[in-house]
């Protein structure tokens, strides 16, 4: 039991290390905003309101978002990764396999806590 716990640890902690690798200069994907935008069964409107845009814009900017046409900041990606629960490290991370295995380590995580 105690192995257990302290693997699961470990998973959140690299999980945090991920993010401060990966996102520290880096950019976001904008296709891994749609794809768990998509998972969430979210509109672009809903997810942005849910994020803190304000409603007359949210579905312009999440879609300029999504579209690459332009850059949230760490902060507003940070907003969208508590909304879709998702790892913020997901949104900058570059291979598809990786990105898909951080989403795997992160749910296996959060259904234990």
């Amino acid at each position: 039991m105690l192995f257990r716990k302290s693997k699961h640890l470990i998973c959140k902690v690299m999980l945090n290390m991920l993010s401060i690798f990966f996102i520290d200069g880096a950019t976001m994907l904008p296709v891994r905003l749609k794809i768990a935008r998509l998972r969430a069964n979210l509109t672009q409107e809903k997810l942005g309101v849910l994020a803190g845009i304000e409603e007359a814009t949210a579905r312009s900017r999440i879609s300029q978002y999504e579209s690459g046409i332009h850059r949230p900041t760490f902060e507003m990606m940070c907003a969208f990764a508590r909304v879709l629960n998702v790892p913020e490290c997901y949104f900058y991370t570059v291979d598809d396999d990786f990105a898909e295995a951080v989403l795997d380590l992160y749910s296996r995580w959060e259904s234990k806590s």
